[in-house]
């Protein structure tokens, strides 16, 4: 299964990678605190912290204790997330005010990250059909003091009709090698599968985005099938890829013998090996026609 994602440029490095262990990262919540001042008290703790590219996030070097411990992570001063999720929440850009879906948003990391962003001035529409997870988003939005309208529902089954300015759909994917070992025994019938999801996520958003609206679409798989081909279907539906100078590579215009449009290369994929451990990820903005 692997040999199908021969596209990853230094492929062999990837392939190492596997098997070594993920670096561990947070964020820093501003809702609850001072972004220096909370950085410094870990650092008293005798943590060691690395910067990213990404605001507030930090590659966590050393650790005396465990994060979940912590009265900082207790307290909702941290919160233990991979920047790769955080990319499609900067590429949304949301602002204050703001009618904001967030379609897939268990656990919650996205969803809290925009609102963080906006000093808890959008309005945020936080959907989880699981009970259990909604339940439990709630408890870390309490957390970290995030402001926001919970939907415990199936996203398909939403009432809305071209009510939002921005979505976000992280879409479920088949995830990938690097964060689930058992990827390898996954097929492509289980691809197709979360495809035809996908794909129907796909076209509620287009169905419940406003007109000149944006829709941020990512999952954390590095498969075609759910990546760019579902970007492909979006496009048949009227939507346009934006080029919005994202972080990460270019995503692919060809794959086997099937050719993407020339635009698809403003998409964008993110390598561990290549882009500082991040997790793997797809992400691309697309903005629905007046």
């Amino acid at each position: 299964m692997l040999d199908r994602y021969k596209f990853i440029p230094k492929y062999n490095d990837f392939l190492r990678l596997l098997n070594q262990k993920r670096p561990l990262f947070i964020r820093v919540n501003t809702l609850r605190g001072d972004e220096e001042f909370i950085v410094k008290m870990l650092e008293n703790r005798g943590f060691e912290l690395e910067s990213t590219p990404l605001k507030y996030f930090y590659k966590i070097k050393k650790a005396p204790f465990h994060l979940q411990a912590l009265p900082e992570y207790i307290l909702g001063l941290i919160y233990i997330q991979n920047p790769s999720s955080a990319l499609p929440v900067f590429a949304l850009s949301p602002r204050k005010k703001d009618i904001i879906l967030d379609m897939a948003a268990a656990p919650g990391g996205k969803s809290s990250l925009i609102q963080q962003l906006t000093n808890n001035q959008s309005i945020l529409y936080s959907v989880e059909k699981d009970p259990f997870r909604a339940k439990k988003m709630r408890f870390i939005f309490d957390r970290l003091n995030v402001r926001a309208v919970i939907i415990n529902e199936d996203a398909l089954k939403l009432p809305f009709k071209e009510e939002f300015k921005k979505i976000l759909l992280d879409a479920p994917c088949s995830a990938n090698p690097y964060i689930d070992k058992t990827f390898i025994s996954k097929t492509i019938e289980d691809f197709i599968n979360r495809q035809t999801i996908q794909k129907q996520l796909i076209k509620k958003a287009y169905e419940m985005l406003k007109p000149n609206g944006i829709l941020v679409y990512s999952t954390c798989t590095l498969e075609p099938l759910e990546n760019e081909f579902v970007i492909e279907y979006a496009l048949s539906l009227g939507f346009k890829i934006v080029n919005a100078n994202l972080f990460g590579e270019p995503a692919l215009t060809s794959f086997e013998n099937h050719e993407f449009p020339k635009e698809m290369q403003y998409c964008k994929r993110i390598y561990p090996h290549i882009h500082y451990g991040f997790e793997p990820f797809f992400y691309c903005v697309l903005k629905k026609p007046k």
